[in-house]
């Protein structure tokens, strides 16, 4: 009954946000700024300030996500796998509309209103099969379609494209390590623990990465490539193949790999360790957004250190952090980084 409950008030008020995501959009003018506009305005639902116009890297991360989802929840459906197929299409829907609400808010820009609606489309046909009530007010009050959802055809959608889904991945990642770095951080110093910075005062934040690997490497990349078949990674035989002294630093890069390789990327990609997406344009685009969710953030730099993890250039960083300029004795953090997976350090400010 529990479980019931919170499903119908789920759909319940995921119909009220699509209502509001149309009947009361306030699109933006050129001119206009999504966090002015939220500031002066009163609206019931902040979401619904929507901006038109050319796509950001943002709404490119959701409706590729969106896309995956699709694929998948059709093939489950196909198979009458419907929890399966509920899951994709509801549940993850959700959580990837939520994803991009929270991106895009805390970038300062609000939702485009094409990814809004093409959200509530694919969500209405999602659905139709599990809760037809609901997708048909979905699709003819509020899309204000004129035949029933019942005769509209599955959506057709191209694949996901493996660098956008690396990207998001990456950003999931690297956001949860962060936080989770803070976190601890606190409950270490509710133990009455030493810790590196006070994370209850202000702080700065700087992030780390590395355009190439570190040596030692070499040998992690040859013993995955022996124990890959083409679609999975042996981790056992790989774990036995490295030298026990190696294991500690190397197991998490091997788990760098096999996410890789078994998402679909081509193998001669990741075994040539080029990331199929930019990381330092994808880091510039997460500064607005760490620096909201690390609490009392005050700056936000995102540091290309040189080999070695010695120093390092400012690549982005948050208003008024000086692009360009050289960073000298940056903390063991950087040595630690490697493509794809950042450093990090926090002190006080």
């Amino acid at each position: 009954e529990g479980v019931a409950n919170a499903t119908i008030l789920r759909m319940y008020e995921l119909r009220q946000w699509c209502e509001s995501m149309i009947h009361d959009a306030r699109i933006l003018k050129a001119s206009e700024n999504f966090a002015k506009v939220r500031e002066s305005e009163r609206h019931k639902n902040n979401d619904a300030i929507q901006r038109s116009g050319p796509k950001i890297f943002w709404d490119e991360l959701f409706e590729n996500e969106l896309v995956g989802l699709v694929k998948v929840a059709g093939e489950e459906y196909e198979a009458t796998n419907y929890k399966a197929a509920l899951k994709s299409g509801l549940y993850d829907f959700i959580s990837a509309r939520d994803f991009y609400r929270e991106a895009t808010k805390a970038a300062g820009v609000g939702i485009h209103q094409d990814c809004a609606r093409r959200y509530i489309e694919l969500q209405a046909l999602m659905v139709t099969v599990v809760a037809p009530h609901w997708a048909e007010h979905i699709w003819r009050e509020v899309l204000g379609k004129e035949d029933s959802v019942q005769n509209a055809r599955w959506p057709e959608v191209a694949s996901s494209k493996p660098e956008l889904d690396a990207a998001r991945e990456y950003v999931r990642s690297t956001s949860s390590n962060i936080t989770s770095a803070e976190g601890a951080q606190l409950k270490k110093m509710s133990k009455g623990k030493v810790t590196q910075f006070d994370p209850k005062k202000e702080k700065k934040l700087s992030v780390f990465a590395a355009l190439k690997y570190p040596a030692w490497q070499e040998d992690v990349i040859e013993t995955v490539r022996k124990n890959f078949d083409g679609m999975k990674v042996d981790i056992g035989a790989v774990s036995k193949g490295l030298p026990k002294a190696e294991s500690k630093r190397a197991m998490p890069f091997v788990q760098v790999l096999k996410r890789s390789l078994e998402s679909g990327i081509d193998a001669n990609t990741v075994f040539e360790r080029k990331l199929v997406f930019d990381e330092v344009q994808v880091l510039g685009e997460m500064v607005a957004g760490l620096k909201q969710s690390v609490q009392k953030c005050k700056v936000v730099e995102v540091v290309v250190v040189d080999e070695g993890g010695k120093g390092g250039k400012v690549v982005a960083g948050s208003e008024g952090v000086e692009v360009g300029a050289r960073r000298e004795d940056l903390p063991g953090a950087a040595e630690g980084a490697v493509p794809g997976q950042p450093g990090f350090y926090f002190e006080n400010v």
